[in-house]
């Protein structure tokens, strides 16, 4: 059975873990009550794994060998940074 899950981002800059079900599919990213939050479509019958999700703000590098592929650009709530969501792969 397919469901939307909400997953936190609480970090301004850098890589959060997330535990998801396999195969999840990314299909957003916002703030929610002034926090970053990521939803996916995911089979809650699947096992999970730990996904990589690297937020980056602009004019900083993006380190392009860990990037696998872009989520989505947000304006803080305050609207003094934007962050950029990548997934990513697991810290080296």
């Amino acid at each position: 059975m397919l469901q939307v899950y909400k997953y936190r981002l609480p970090q301004v800059t850098g890589v959060t873990e997330v535990l998801m079900p396999k195969d999840a599919d990314v299909i957003s990213t916002e703030l929610q009550d002034g926090e970053l939050v990521l939803w996916a479509l995911v089979d809650v019958a699947k096992e999970n794994e730990i996904r990589f999700f690297r937020t980056i703000l602009t004019g900083e590098e993006v380190p392009r060998k860990d990037v696998i592929r872009f989520i989505g650009t947000v304006l803080s709530h305050n609207g003094k940074y934007v962050q950029h969501v990548f997934e990513s792969m697991p810290n080296r």
